[in-house]
């Protein structure tokens, strides 16, 4: 029996773009019982042998810290920009084969961004939302190579690019 991939099965609905081996992946579903769309964004850095792979003298960065993302949410015809610190209280700093799971600081006084270092964990990075509104997501997300704490380079943007959240030809 042969399977489509996601890519095959809603065309759309998937999209990626690597800026300087940062991958990011964007993909939908719609969730037909509550009625909205999910949304996931996986962010990594490529490994050596993947397409758009860049070595750390490359691409000048061993890791990196999310530090902010700017959305571009276009629902029928009207763009909304949304521009704010790291996602969902998070600031992963990639490396290669995972990430530091470093978030929003709790400490009282914390200034919005100032972080927390957290646990390293294997794989990818996913931050996951829904939407009850047709649309298509894109934007980009703001890096800094190293991290925040000791940065060792100039930030840089990495594209989100754009995917669809709307009802996709096959719903399960």
């Amino acid at each position: 029996m042969e399977s489509l991939s996601p890519q095959e099965q809603n065309p759309g609905h998937f999209a990626e773009a690597v800026t300087r081996g940062v991958l990011v992946q964007g993909r939908s579903l719609f969730n037909a019982c509550e009625n909205h769309w999910c949304y996931s964004l996986q962010i990594r850095l490529l490994e050596p042998g993947e397409q758009g792979y860049e070595d750390p003298s490359t691409r000048g960065f061993e890791t990196c810290q999310l530090v902010r993302r700017q959305w571009d949410i276009n629902e029928g015809g009207q763009t909304s920009h949304v521009d704010g610190m790291g996602v969902i209280g998070k600031y992963p700093v990639l490396r290669q084969g995972g990430w530091r799971d470093d978030s929003q600081s709790h400490d009282p006084g914390a200034a919005e961004g100032e972080t927390a270092v957290g646990a390293e964990r294997e794989g990818t990075f996913v931050y996951q939302s829904c939407t009850q509104s047709e649309c298509i997501f894109g934007g980009r997300i703001n890096f800094i190579p190293g991290d925040k704490e000791n940065p060792s380079g100039d930030d840089f943007w990495v594209t989100v690019a754009p995917f669809q959240c709307n009802v996709s030809t096959y719903l399960y």
